[in-house]
C-alpha cells in the first residue's frame, strides 16, 4: 500500500527532491530514542520500513517519467523533423491510422540529435501498411497534448500520461517516409505477427463481419472496429469483460492445461515438465493478447502460483495477489492508474474473500442448482468489489448483470475453447471449415443474447456522477459491512452507519445542486461555437451548422460529460449559419462569423468572435461588453485584457444564471 502510495504521490502530488528530510526525521527520532533510553524499535523499524517502500514507489515513478529525462524530444528547440520507430500496433478508425511512435533522432537546424520520448500519431490511410519496427522519417514537430477546454471532459492528457505520452503528431501522408524495418524487440515483434496471422485465419473462417470482430477480442485481445450499439449492447448487459481479454480467460487456459496434463504432476520424473508447460502457454498467450493489464496480472500472479507449487511452498492468496502488484507496479509504476488494472485486482480480491462465505450460503443439491449459484455468487461478490469503481469511471451500472453473466461466462468460455481448437487445425480446410462455423454462430448467438438483455427496460442505469471521495467513502461503507460480519461487533454497524449518512448528505446535496443549476456554457467544437443551457437535470445544446450531432466529438466532448454530471436527457440544436444575436432570458450573446459585423443598435453582454477576426480591439473596447470570447485568435496582442476570454487555453465560458 505504502509502495502505491508513493507512486500515485509522484503522479499527483509536488515534486519531492530531498528525501532526506523524512529520512532526517527519522533518524533524530531514533538518537532521541537511545538518549532517552526508551525503547522505541518497533515503532522505528516499522516507520523506516514504510517510508522506505514509500520513497521507492516515488522514485521508481519518477525515474519511469520519461519527460523528466534529459534527452526527452520536447526540450530540443527549433526542431523541424525526426526519425522514429512504431513501437505499437497500427490501429485503424475509419480514414485514419493511430499509433505509438518512440522518437530516436531529432533535427535541429542541419544537425542531427539523439532523443528518446514516445508520441501519439496520427496519419491517413493512404495505401502503406506499416507495421511495428518500421523506422520513418517525418517532417514537422509534435504538439503537447491539450488539457481538456471543457472542464466536464474526459481529461485525454492525464490519460496519455500515465502511458508516458506526452505529444500527439497529426502527420500528412506527404511527411513520412520508411527507413528500414528494425523492430526494437523481436520478440514484440513474433507475438505481433502470431496475431495478426492467427486473426486472419478467423477471418477466413467467420467474414469480416461482427462475429469476427468479437471473436477476434475474446479469443486474441484485439481491438477491432465493433459496432457501437453491439458495445452499448454488451454495457447495458454488464458484459464487456468478455469483450476484453482478461484474468478469466488466464484461468481457463491453466484450468485447461492441468485437466489435459495434470496426470503429470503425479510423477516425480515428469513433474518438472508439467511446470514448464504451463508457465509457457500462459506467457505464451499473454503475449499474443499483447499483455492487457488484466492479462498481465493474471499471468504474473499464475507464475507466482505454479513456481510456489514447483517448489512445494503453499502460498496465501492475499500475499500473491500483493507480490503480482508489486511486480508489475515495479517495471510499469503507472499501471496503478489504469482502469482494468484497478478493476481486476478488485474483483480477484472479492472473490477470493467473500466467495467462499457467499457459496456456503446456499448448497444445492443438484448439479446444475449448485453451478447456478456458483456462477451468481462469482459475479456478485466481483461486482461488489468493483461498481463503486465502474460508477466512477462510466458512469452507469448494469442493472441484470446477474442474469446476463449465467449465460455469458459458460458461452464466451467456450468460445474461447472452440478458437483454441480451431486453431489446431486451421490450416486443414475441413477442419477449420467445421470449428469455424460453429464458432460463427456461437458468436453470434452471444451477441443476439447481448442484444436481449439490452432491450429489457431498466438494463441500464446511467448519469450517474461520483467524485473520488464519494467513491473511498463507498468502499468505506462496504469494508465497514465486511468487518461487522467477521468481527460480529457493533461498532462497525455504527461505523458503516456515520459513513452511509454522509454519503447519503452528499448525495442529496448533489440532488439539489443538479436541481438549482441553471447556466448557460459556450465552448467550441472544430474551432466554431457552441452553446449549451443547462437547467436542472436537463441540457440543450446548440451546435454550429455541419457539425453531425451523432460524431465522435460531439458524443465525447459534449454529450457524455453533461450525462456524467447528472443530466438526465440532452436535446441537440442548430445555430444559423450567418452572424446573429442569440438571446436567453436577459443574456445577449452575439456569435460573429465575419469581418464585416458592426455593433446594431441592441449591444450584447457577451460576443463570441471567429479564429481569423482581424480587428478585436473596438469589441474590447466597448464599455457594455462583458466578455470578449474566442478561440485562439493570433491577430490578439494584449491578451491579458481582462474582457478576453479564449476558449483555447481559459477552456469553456460559464454564464451563471
Amino acid at each position: 500500500m505504502f509502495f502505491m502510495g508513493g507512486i500515485a504521490f509522484q503522479a499527483f502530488g509536488p515534486e519531492l527532491e530531498n528525501v532526506m528530510l523524512i529520512l532526517c526525521t527519522i533518524g533524530l527520532f531514533f538518537i532521541i530514542s537511545k538518549l532517552t533510553n526508551i525503547s522505541f524499535k518497533p515503532v522505528f523499524l516499522g516507520i523506516l520500513a514504510y517510508s522506505f517502500c514509500f520513497f521507492a514507489g516515488s522514485e521508481i515513478a519518477k525515474t519511469n517519467k520519461e519527460i523528466l529525462k534529459a534527452d526527452h524530444f520536447s526540450r530540443i528547440t527549433n526542431a523541424h523533423a525526426y526519425i522514429g520507430v512504431i513501437e505499437d500496433e497500427v490501429n485503424q478508425k475509419g480514414k485514419t491510422n493511430s499509433t505509438i511512435i518512440r522518437v530516436l533522432y531529432v533535427k535541429q537546424d542541419s544537425a542531427w540529435k539523439k532523443s528518446a520520448g514516445r508520441i501519439l500519431a496520427y496519419f491517413p490511410v493512404n495505401g502503406e501498411n506499416w507495421v511495428y519496427g518500421d523506422k520513418l522519417l517525418i517532417k514537422g514537430k509534435p504538439v503537447e497534448v491539450e488539457k481538456p477546454l471543457d472542464p466536464l471532459s474526459f481529461d485525454y492528457k492525464k490519460f496519455l500520461s500515465y502511458k508516458n505520452i506526452y505529444h500527439q503528431h497529426f502527420i500528412k501522408g506527404a511527411d513520412i517516409a520508411f527507413l528500414v524495418n528494425d523492430p526494437p524487440s523481436k520478440l514484440w515483434e513474433t507475438a505481433f505477427k502470431t496475431r495478426a496471422a492467427m486473426a486472419g485465419l478467423i477471418k477466413s473462417a467467420l467474414g469480416s463481419g461482427q462475429e469476427f470482430a468479437v471473436a477476434s477480442m475474446i479469443i486474441l485481445g484485439i481491438k477491432q472496429s465493433v459496432d457501437q450499439d453491439l458495445i452499448d449492447a454488451y454495457s447495458s448487459s454488464g458484459a464487456m469483460h468478455v469483450l476484453a481479454v482478461s484474468g478469466l480467460h488466464v484461468g481457463m487456459i491453466f484450468g485447461l492445461i492441468q485437466m489435459l496434463l495434470g496426470w503429470l504432476t503425479r510423477f516425480k520424473r515428469w513433474n518438472h515438465l508439467f511446470y514448464l508447460i504451463a508457465l509457457s502457454i500462459i506467457w505464451t498467450f499473454g503475449f499474443i493478447t499483447a499483455f492487457s493489464p488484466s492479462v498481465l496480472r493474471a499471468v504474473v500472479m499464475f507464475t507466482i502460483i505454479i513456481i510456489g507449487k514447483w517448489i512445494n511452498k503453499k502460498g496465501n492468496l492475499y500475499n500473491t495477489l500483493g507480490l503480482t502488484a508489486f511486480v508489475i507496479l515495479l517495471f510499469e509504476p503507472f499501471m496503478l492508474f489504469n482502469v482494468g488494472f484497478q478493476m481486476s485486482f478488485l474483483a480477484v480480491f472479492g472473490i477470493a474473500y467473500l466467495h467462499p462465505q457467499v457459496f456456503s450460503i446456499y448448497r444445492g443439491q443438484s448439479k446444475i442448482k449448485k453451478w447456478l449459484w456458483e456462477v451468481t455468487s462469482i459475479s456478485l461478490c466481483a461486482q461488489l468489489f468493483t461498481f463503486p469503481l465502474g460508477l466512477f469511471y462510466f458512469n452507469q451500472f448494469p442493472t441484470y448483470f446477474l442474469l446476463s453473466n449465467l449465460w455469458v461466462i459458460p458461452l464466451s468460455s467456450a468460445i474461447l475453447y472452440i478458437g483454441i481448437l480451431f486453431f489446431m487445425g486451421a490450416f486443414w480446410l475441413p477442419w477449420s471449415t467445421v470449428w469455424g462455423f460453429i464458432l460463427k454462430y456461437s458468436v453470434m448467438a452471444l451477441n443476439k443474447s447481448m442484444y436481449i438483455v439490452s432491450f429489457i427496460p431498466g438494463s441500464l442505469q446511467q448519469t450517474i456522477y461520483f467524485k473520488p471521495w464519494e467513491v473511498m467513502i463507498l468502499y468505506a461503507i462496504i469494508i465497514s459491512l465486511l468487518l461487522l460480519f467477521y468481527f460480529r461487533n457493533k461498532q462497525w454497524l455504527l461505523t458503516a452507519l456515520c459513513f452511509s449518512l454522509v454519503f447519503s448528505t452528499s448525495r442529496i446535496y448533489k440532488y439539489y445542486q443538479l436541481s438549482n443549476t441553471h447556466k448557460v456554457l459556450v465552448g467550441q467544437v472544430k474551432g466554431r461555437a457552441y452553446i449549451t443551457v443547462w437547467h436542472n437535470k436537463d441540457a440543450c445544446v446548440w451546435l454550429p451548422s455541419g457539425i453531425d450531432s451523432n460524431s465522435f466529438v460531439v458524443k465525447t466532448q459534449i454529450v457524455k460529460p453533461l450525462s456524467a454530471n447528472g443530466v438526465n436527457a440532452v436535446k441537440i440544436n442548430y445555430l444559423p449559419v450567418r452572424t446573429f444575436l442569440w438571446k436567453y432570458g436577459k443574456i445577449k450573446l452575439q456569435i460573429v462569423t465575419n469581418d464585416n459585423y458592426d455593433f446594431t443598435q441592441e449591444i450584447p453582454d457577451y460576443i463570441f468572435l471567429p479564429s481569423n477576426l482581424k480587428s478585436v480591439e473596438k469589441y474590447t473596447s466597448n464599455t457594455q461588453i462583458k466578455k470578449v470570447i474566442l478561440y485562439r485568435n493570433k491577430n490578439v496582442q494584449n491578451i491579458g485584457n481582462p474582457k478576453l476570454w479564449d476558449l483555447g487555453t481559459d477552456g469553456a465560458f460559464k454564464i451563471d444564471i
